[in-house]
């Protein structure tokens, strides 16, 4: 069975305070609102959790770190691109 649902009928339930984790269907509901909302209602280059925009963590704006990130990930996937 498929479902296919929206960012109306999304619920996006807050995560466990105890780091448990979700059933999939409710992990997967931000991922599922960002892919079905409506034009304007998601802002690109944000952190979104729980269906809302976060602020993300302190090494995420740490450009030195996000470049050396995306060099090994170019490396790790050089193989598999060509």
């Amino acid at each position: 069975m498929v479902m296919l649902m929206t960012a109306t009928a999304l619920h996006c339930p807050a995560s466990g305070a105890d780091g448990a984790l979700l059933p999939a269907l409710q992990g997967a509901a931000t991922q599922m609102y960002a892919a079905t909302a409506p034009a304007g209602r998601i802002l690109g280059g944000e952190y979104y959790s729980d269906c809302q925009i976060e602020l993300s963590s302190v090494p995420s704006h740490h450009e030195k770190l996000a470049q050396q990130l995306w060099d090994l990930s170019e490396d790790i996937c050089a193989p598999y691109l060509k």
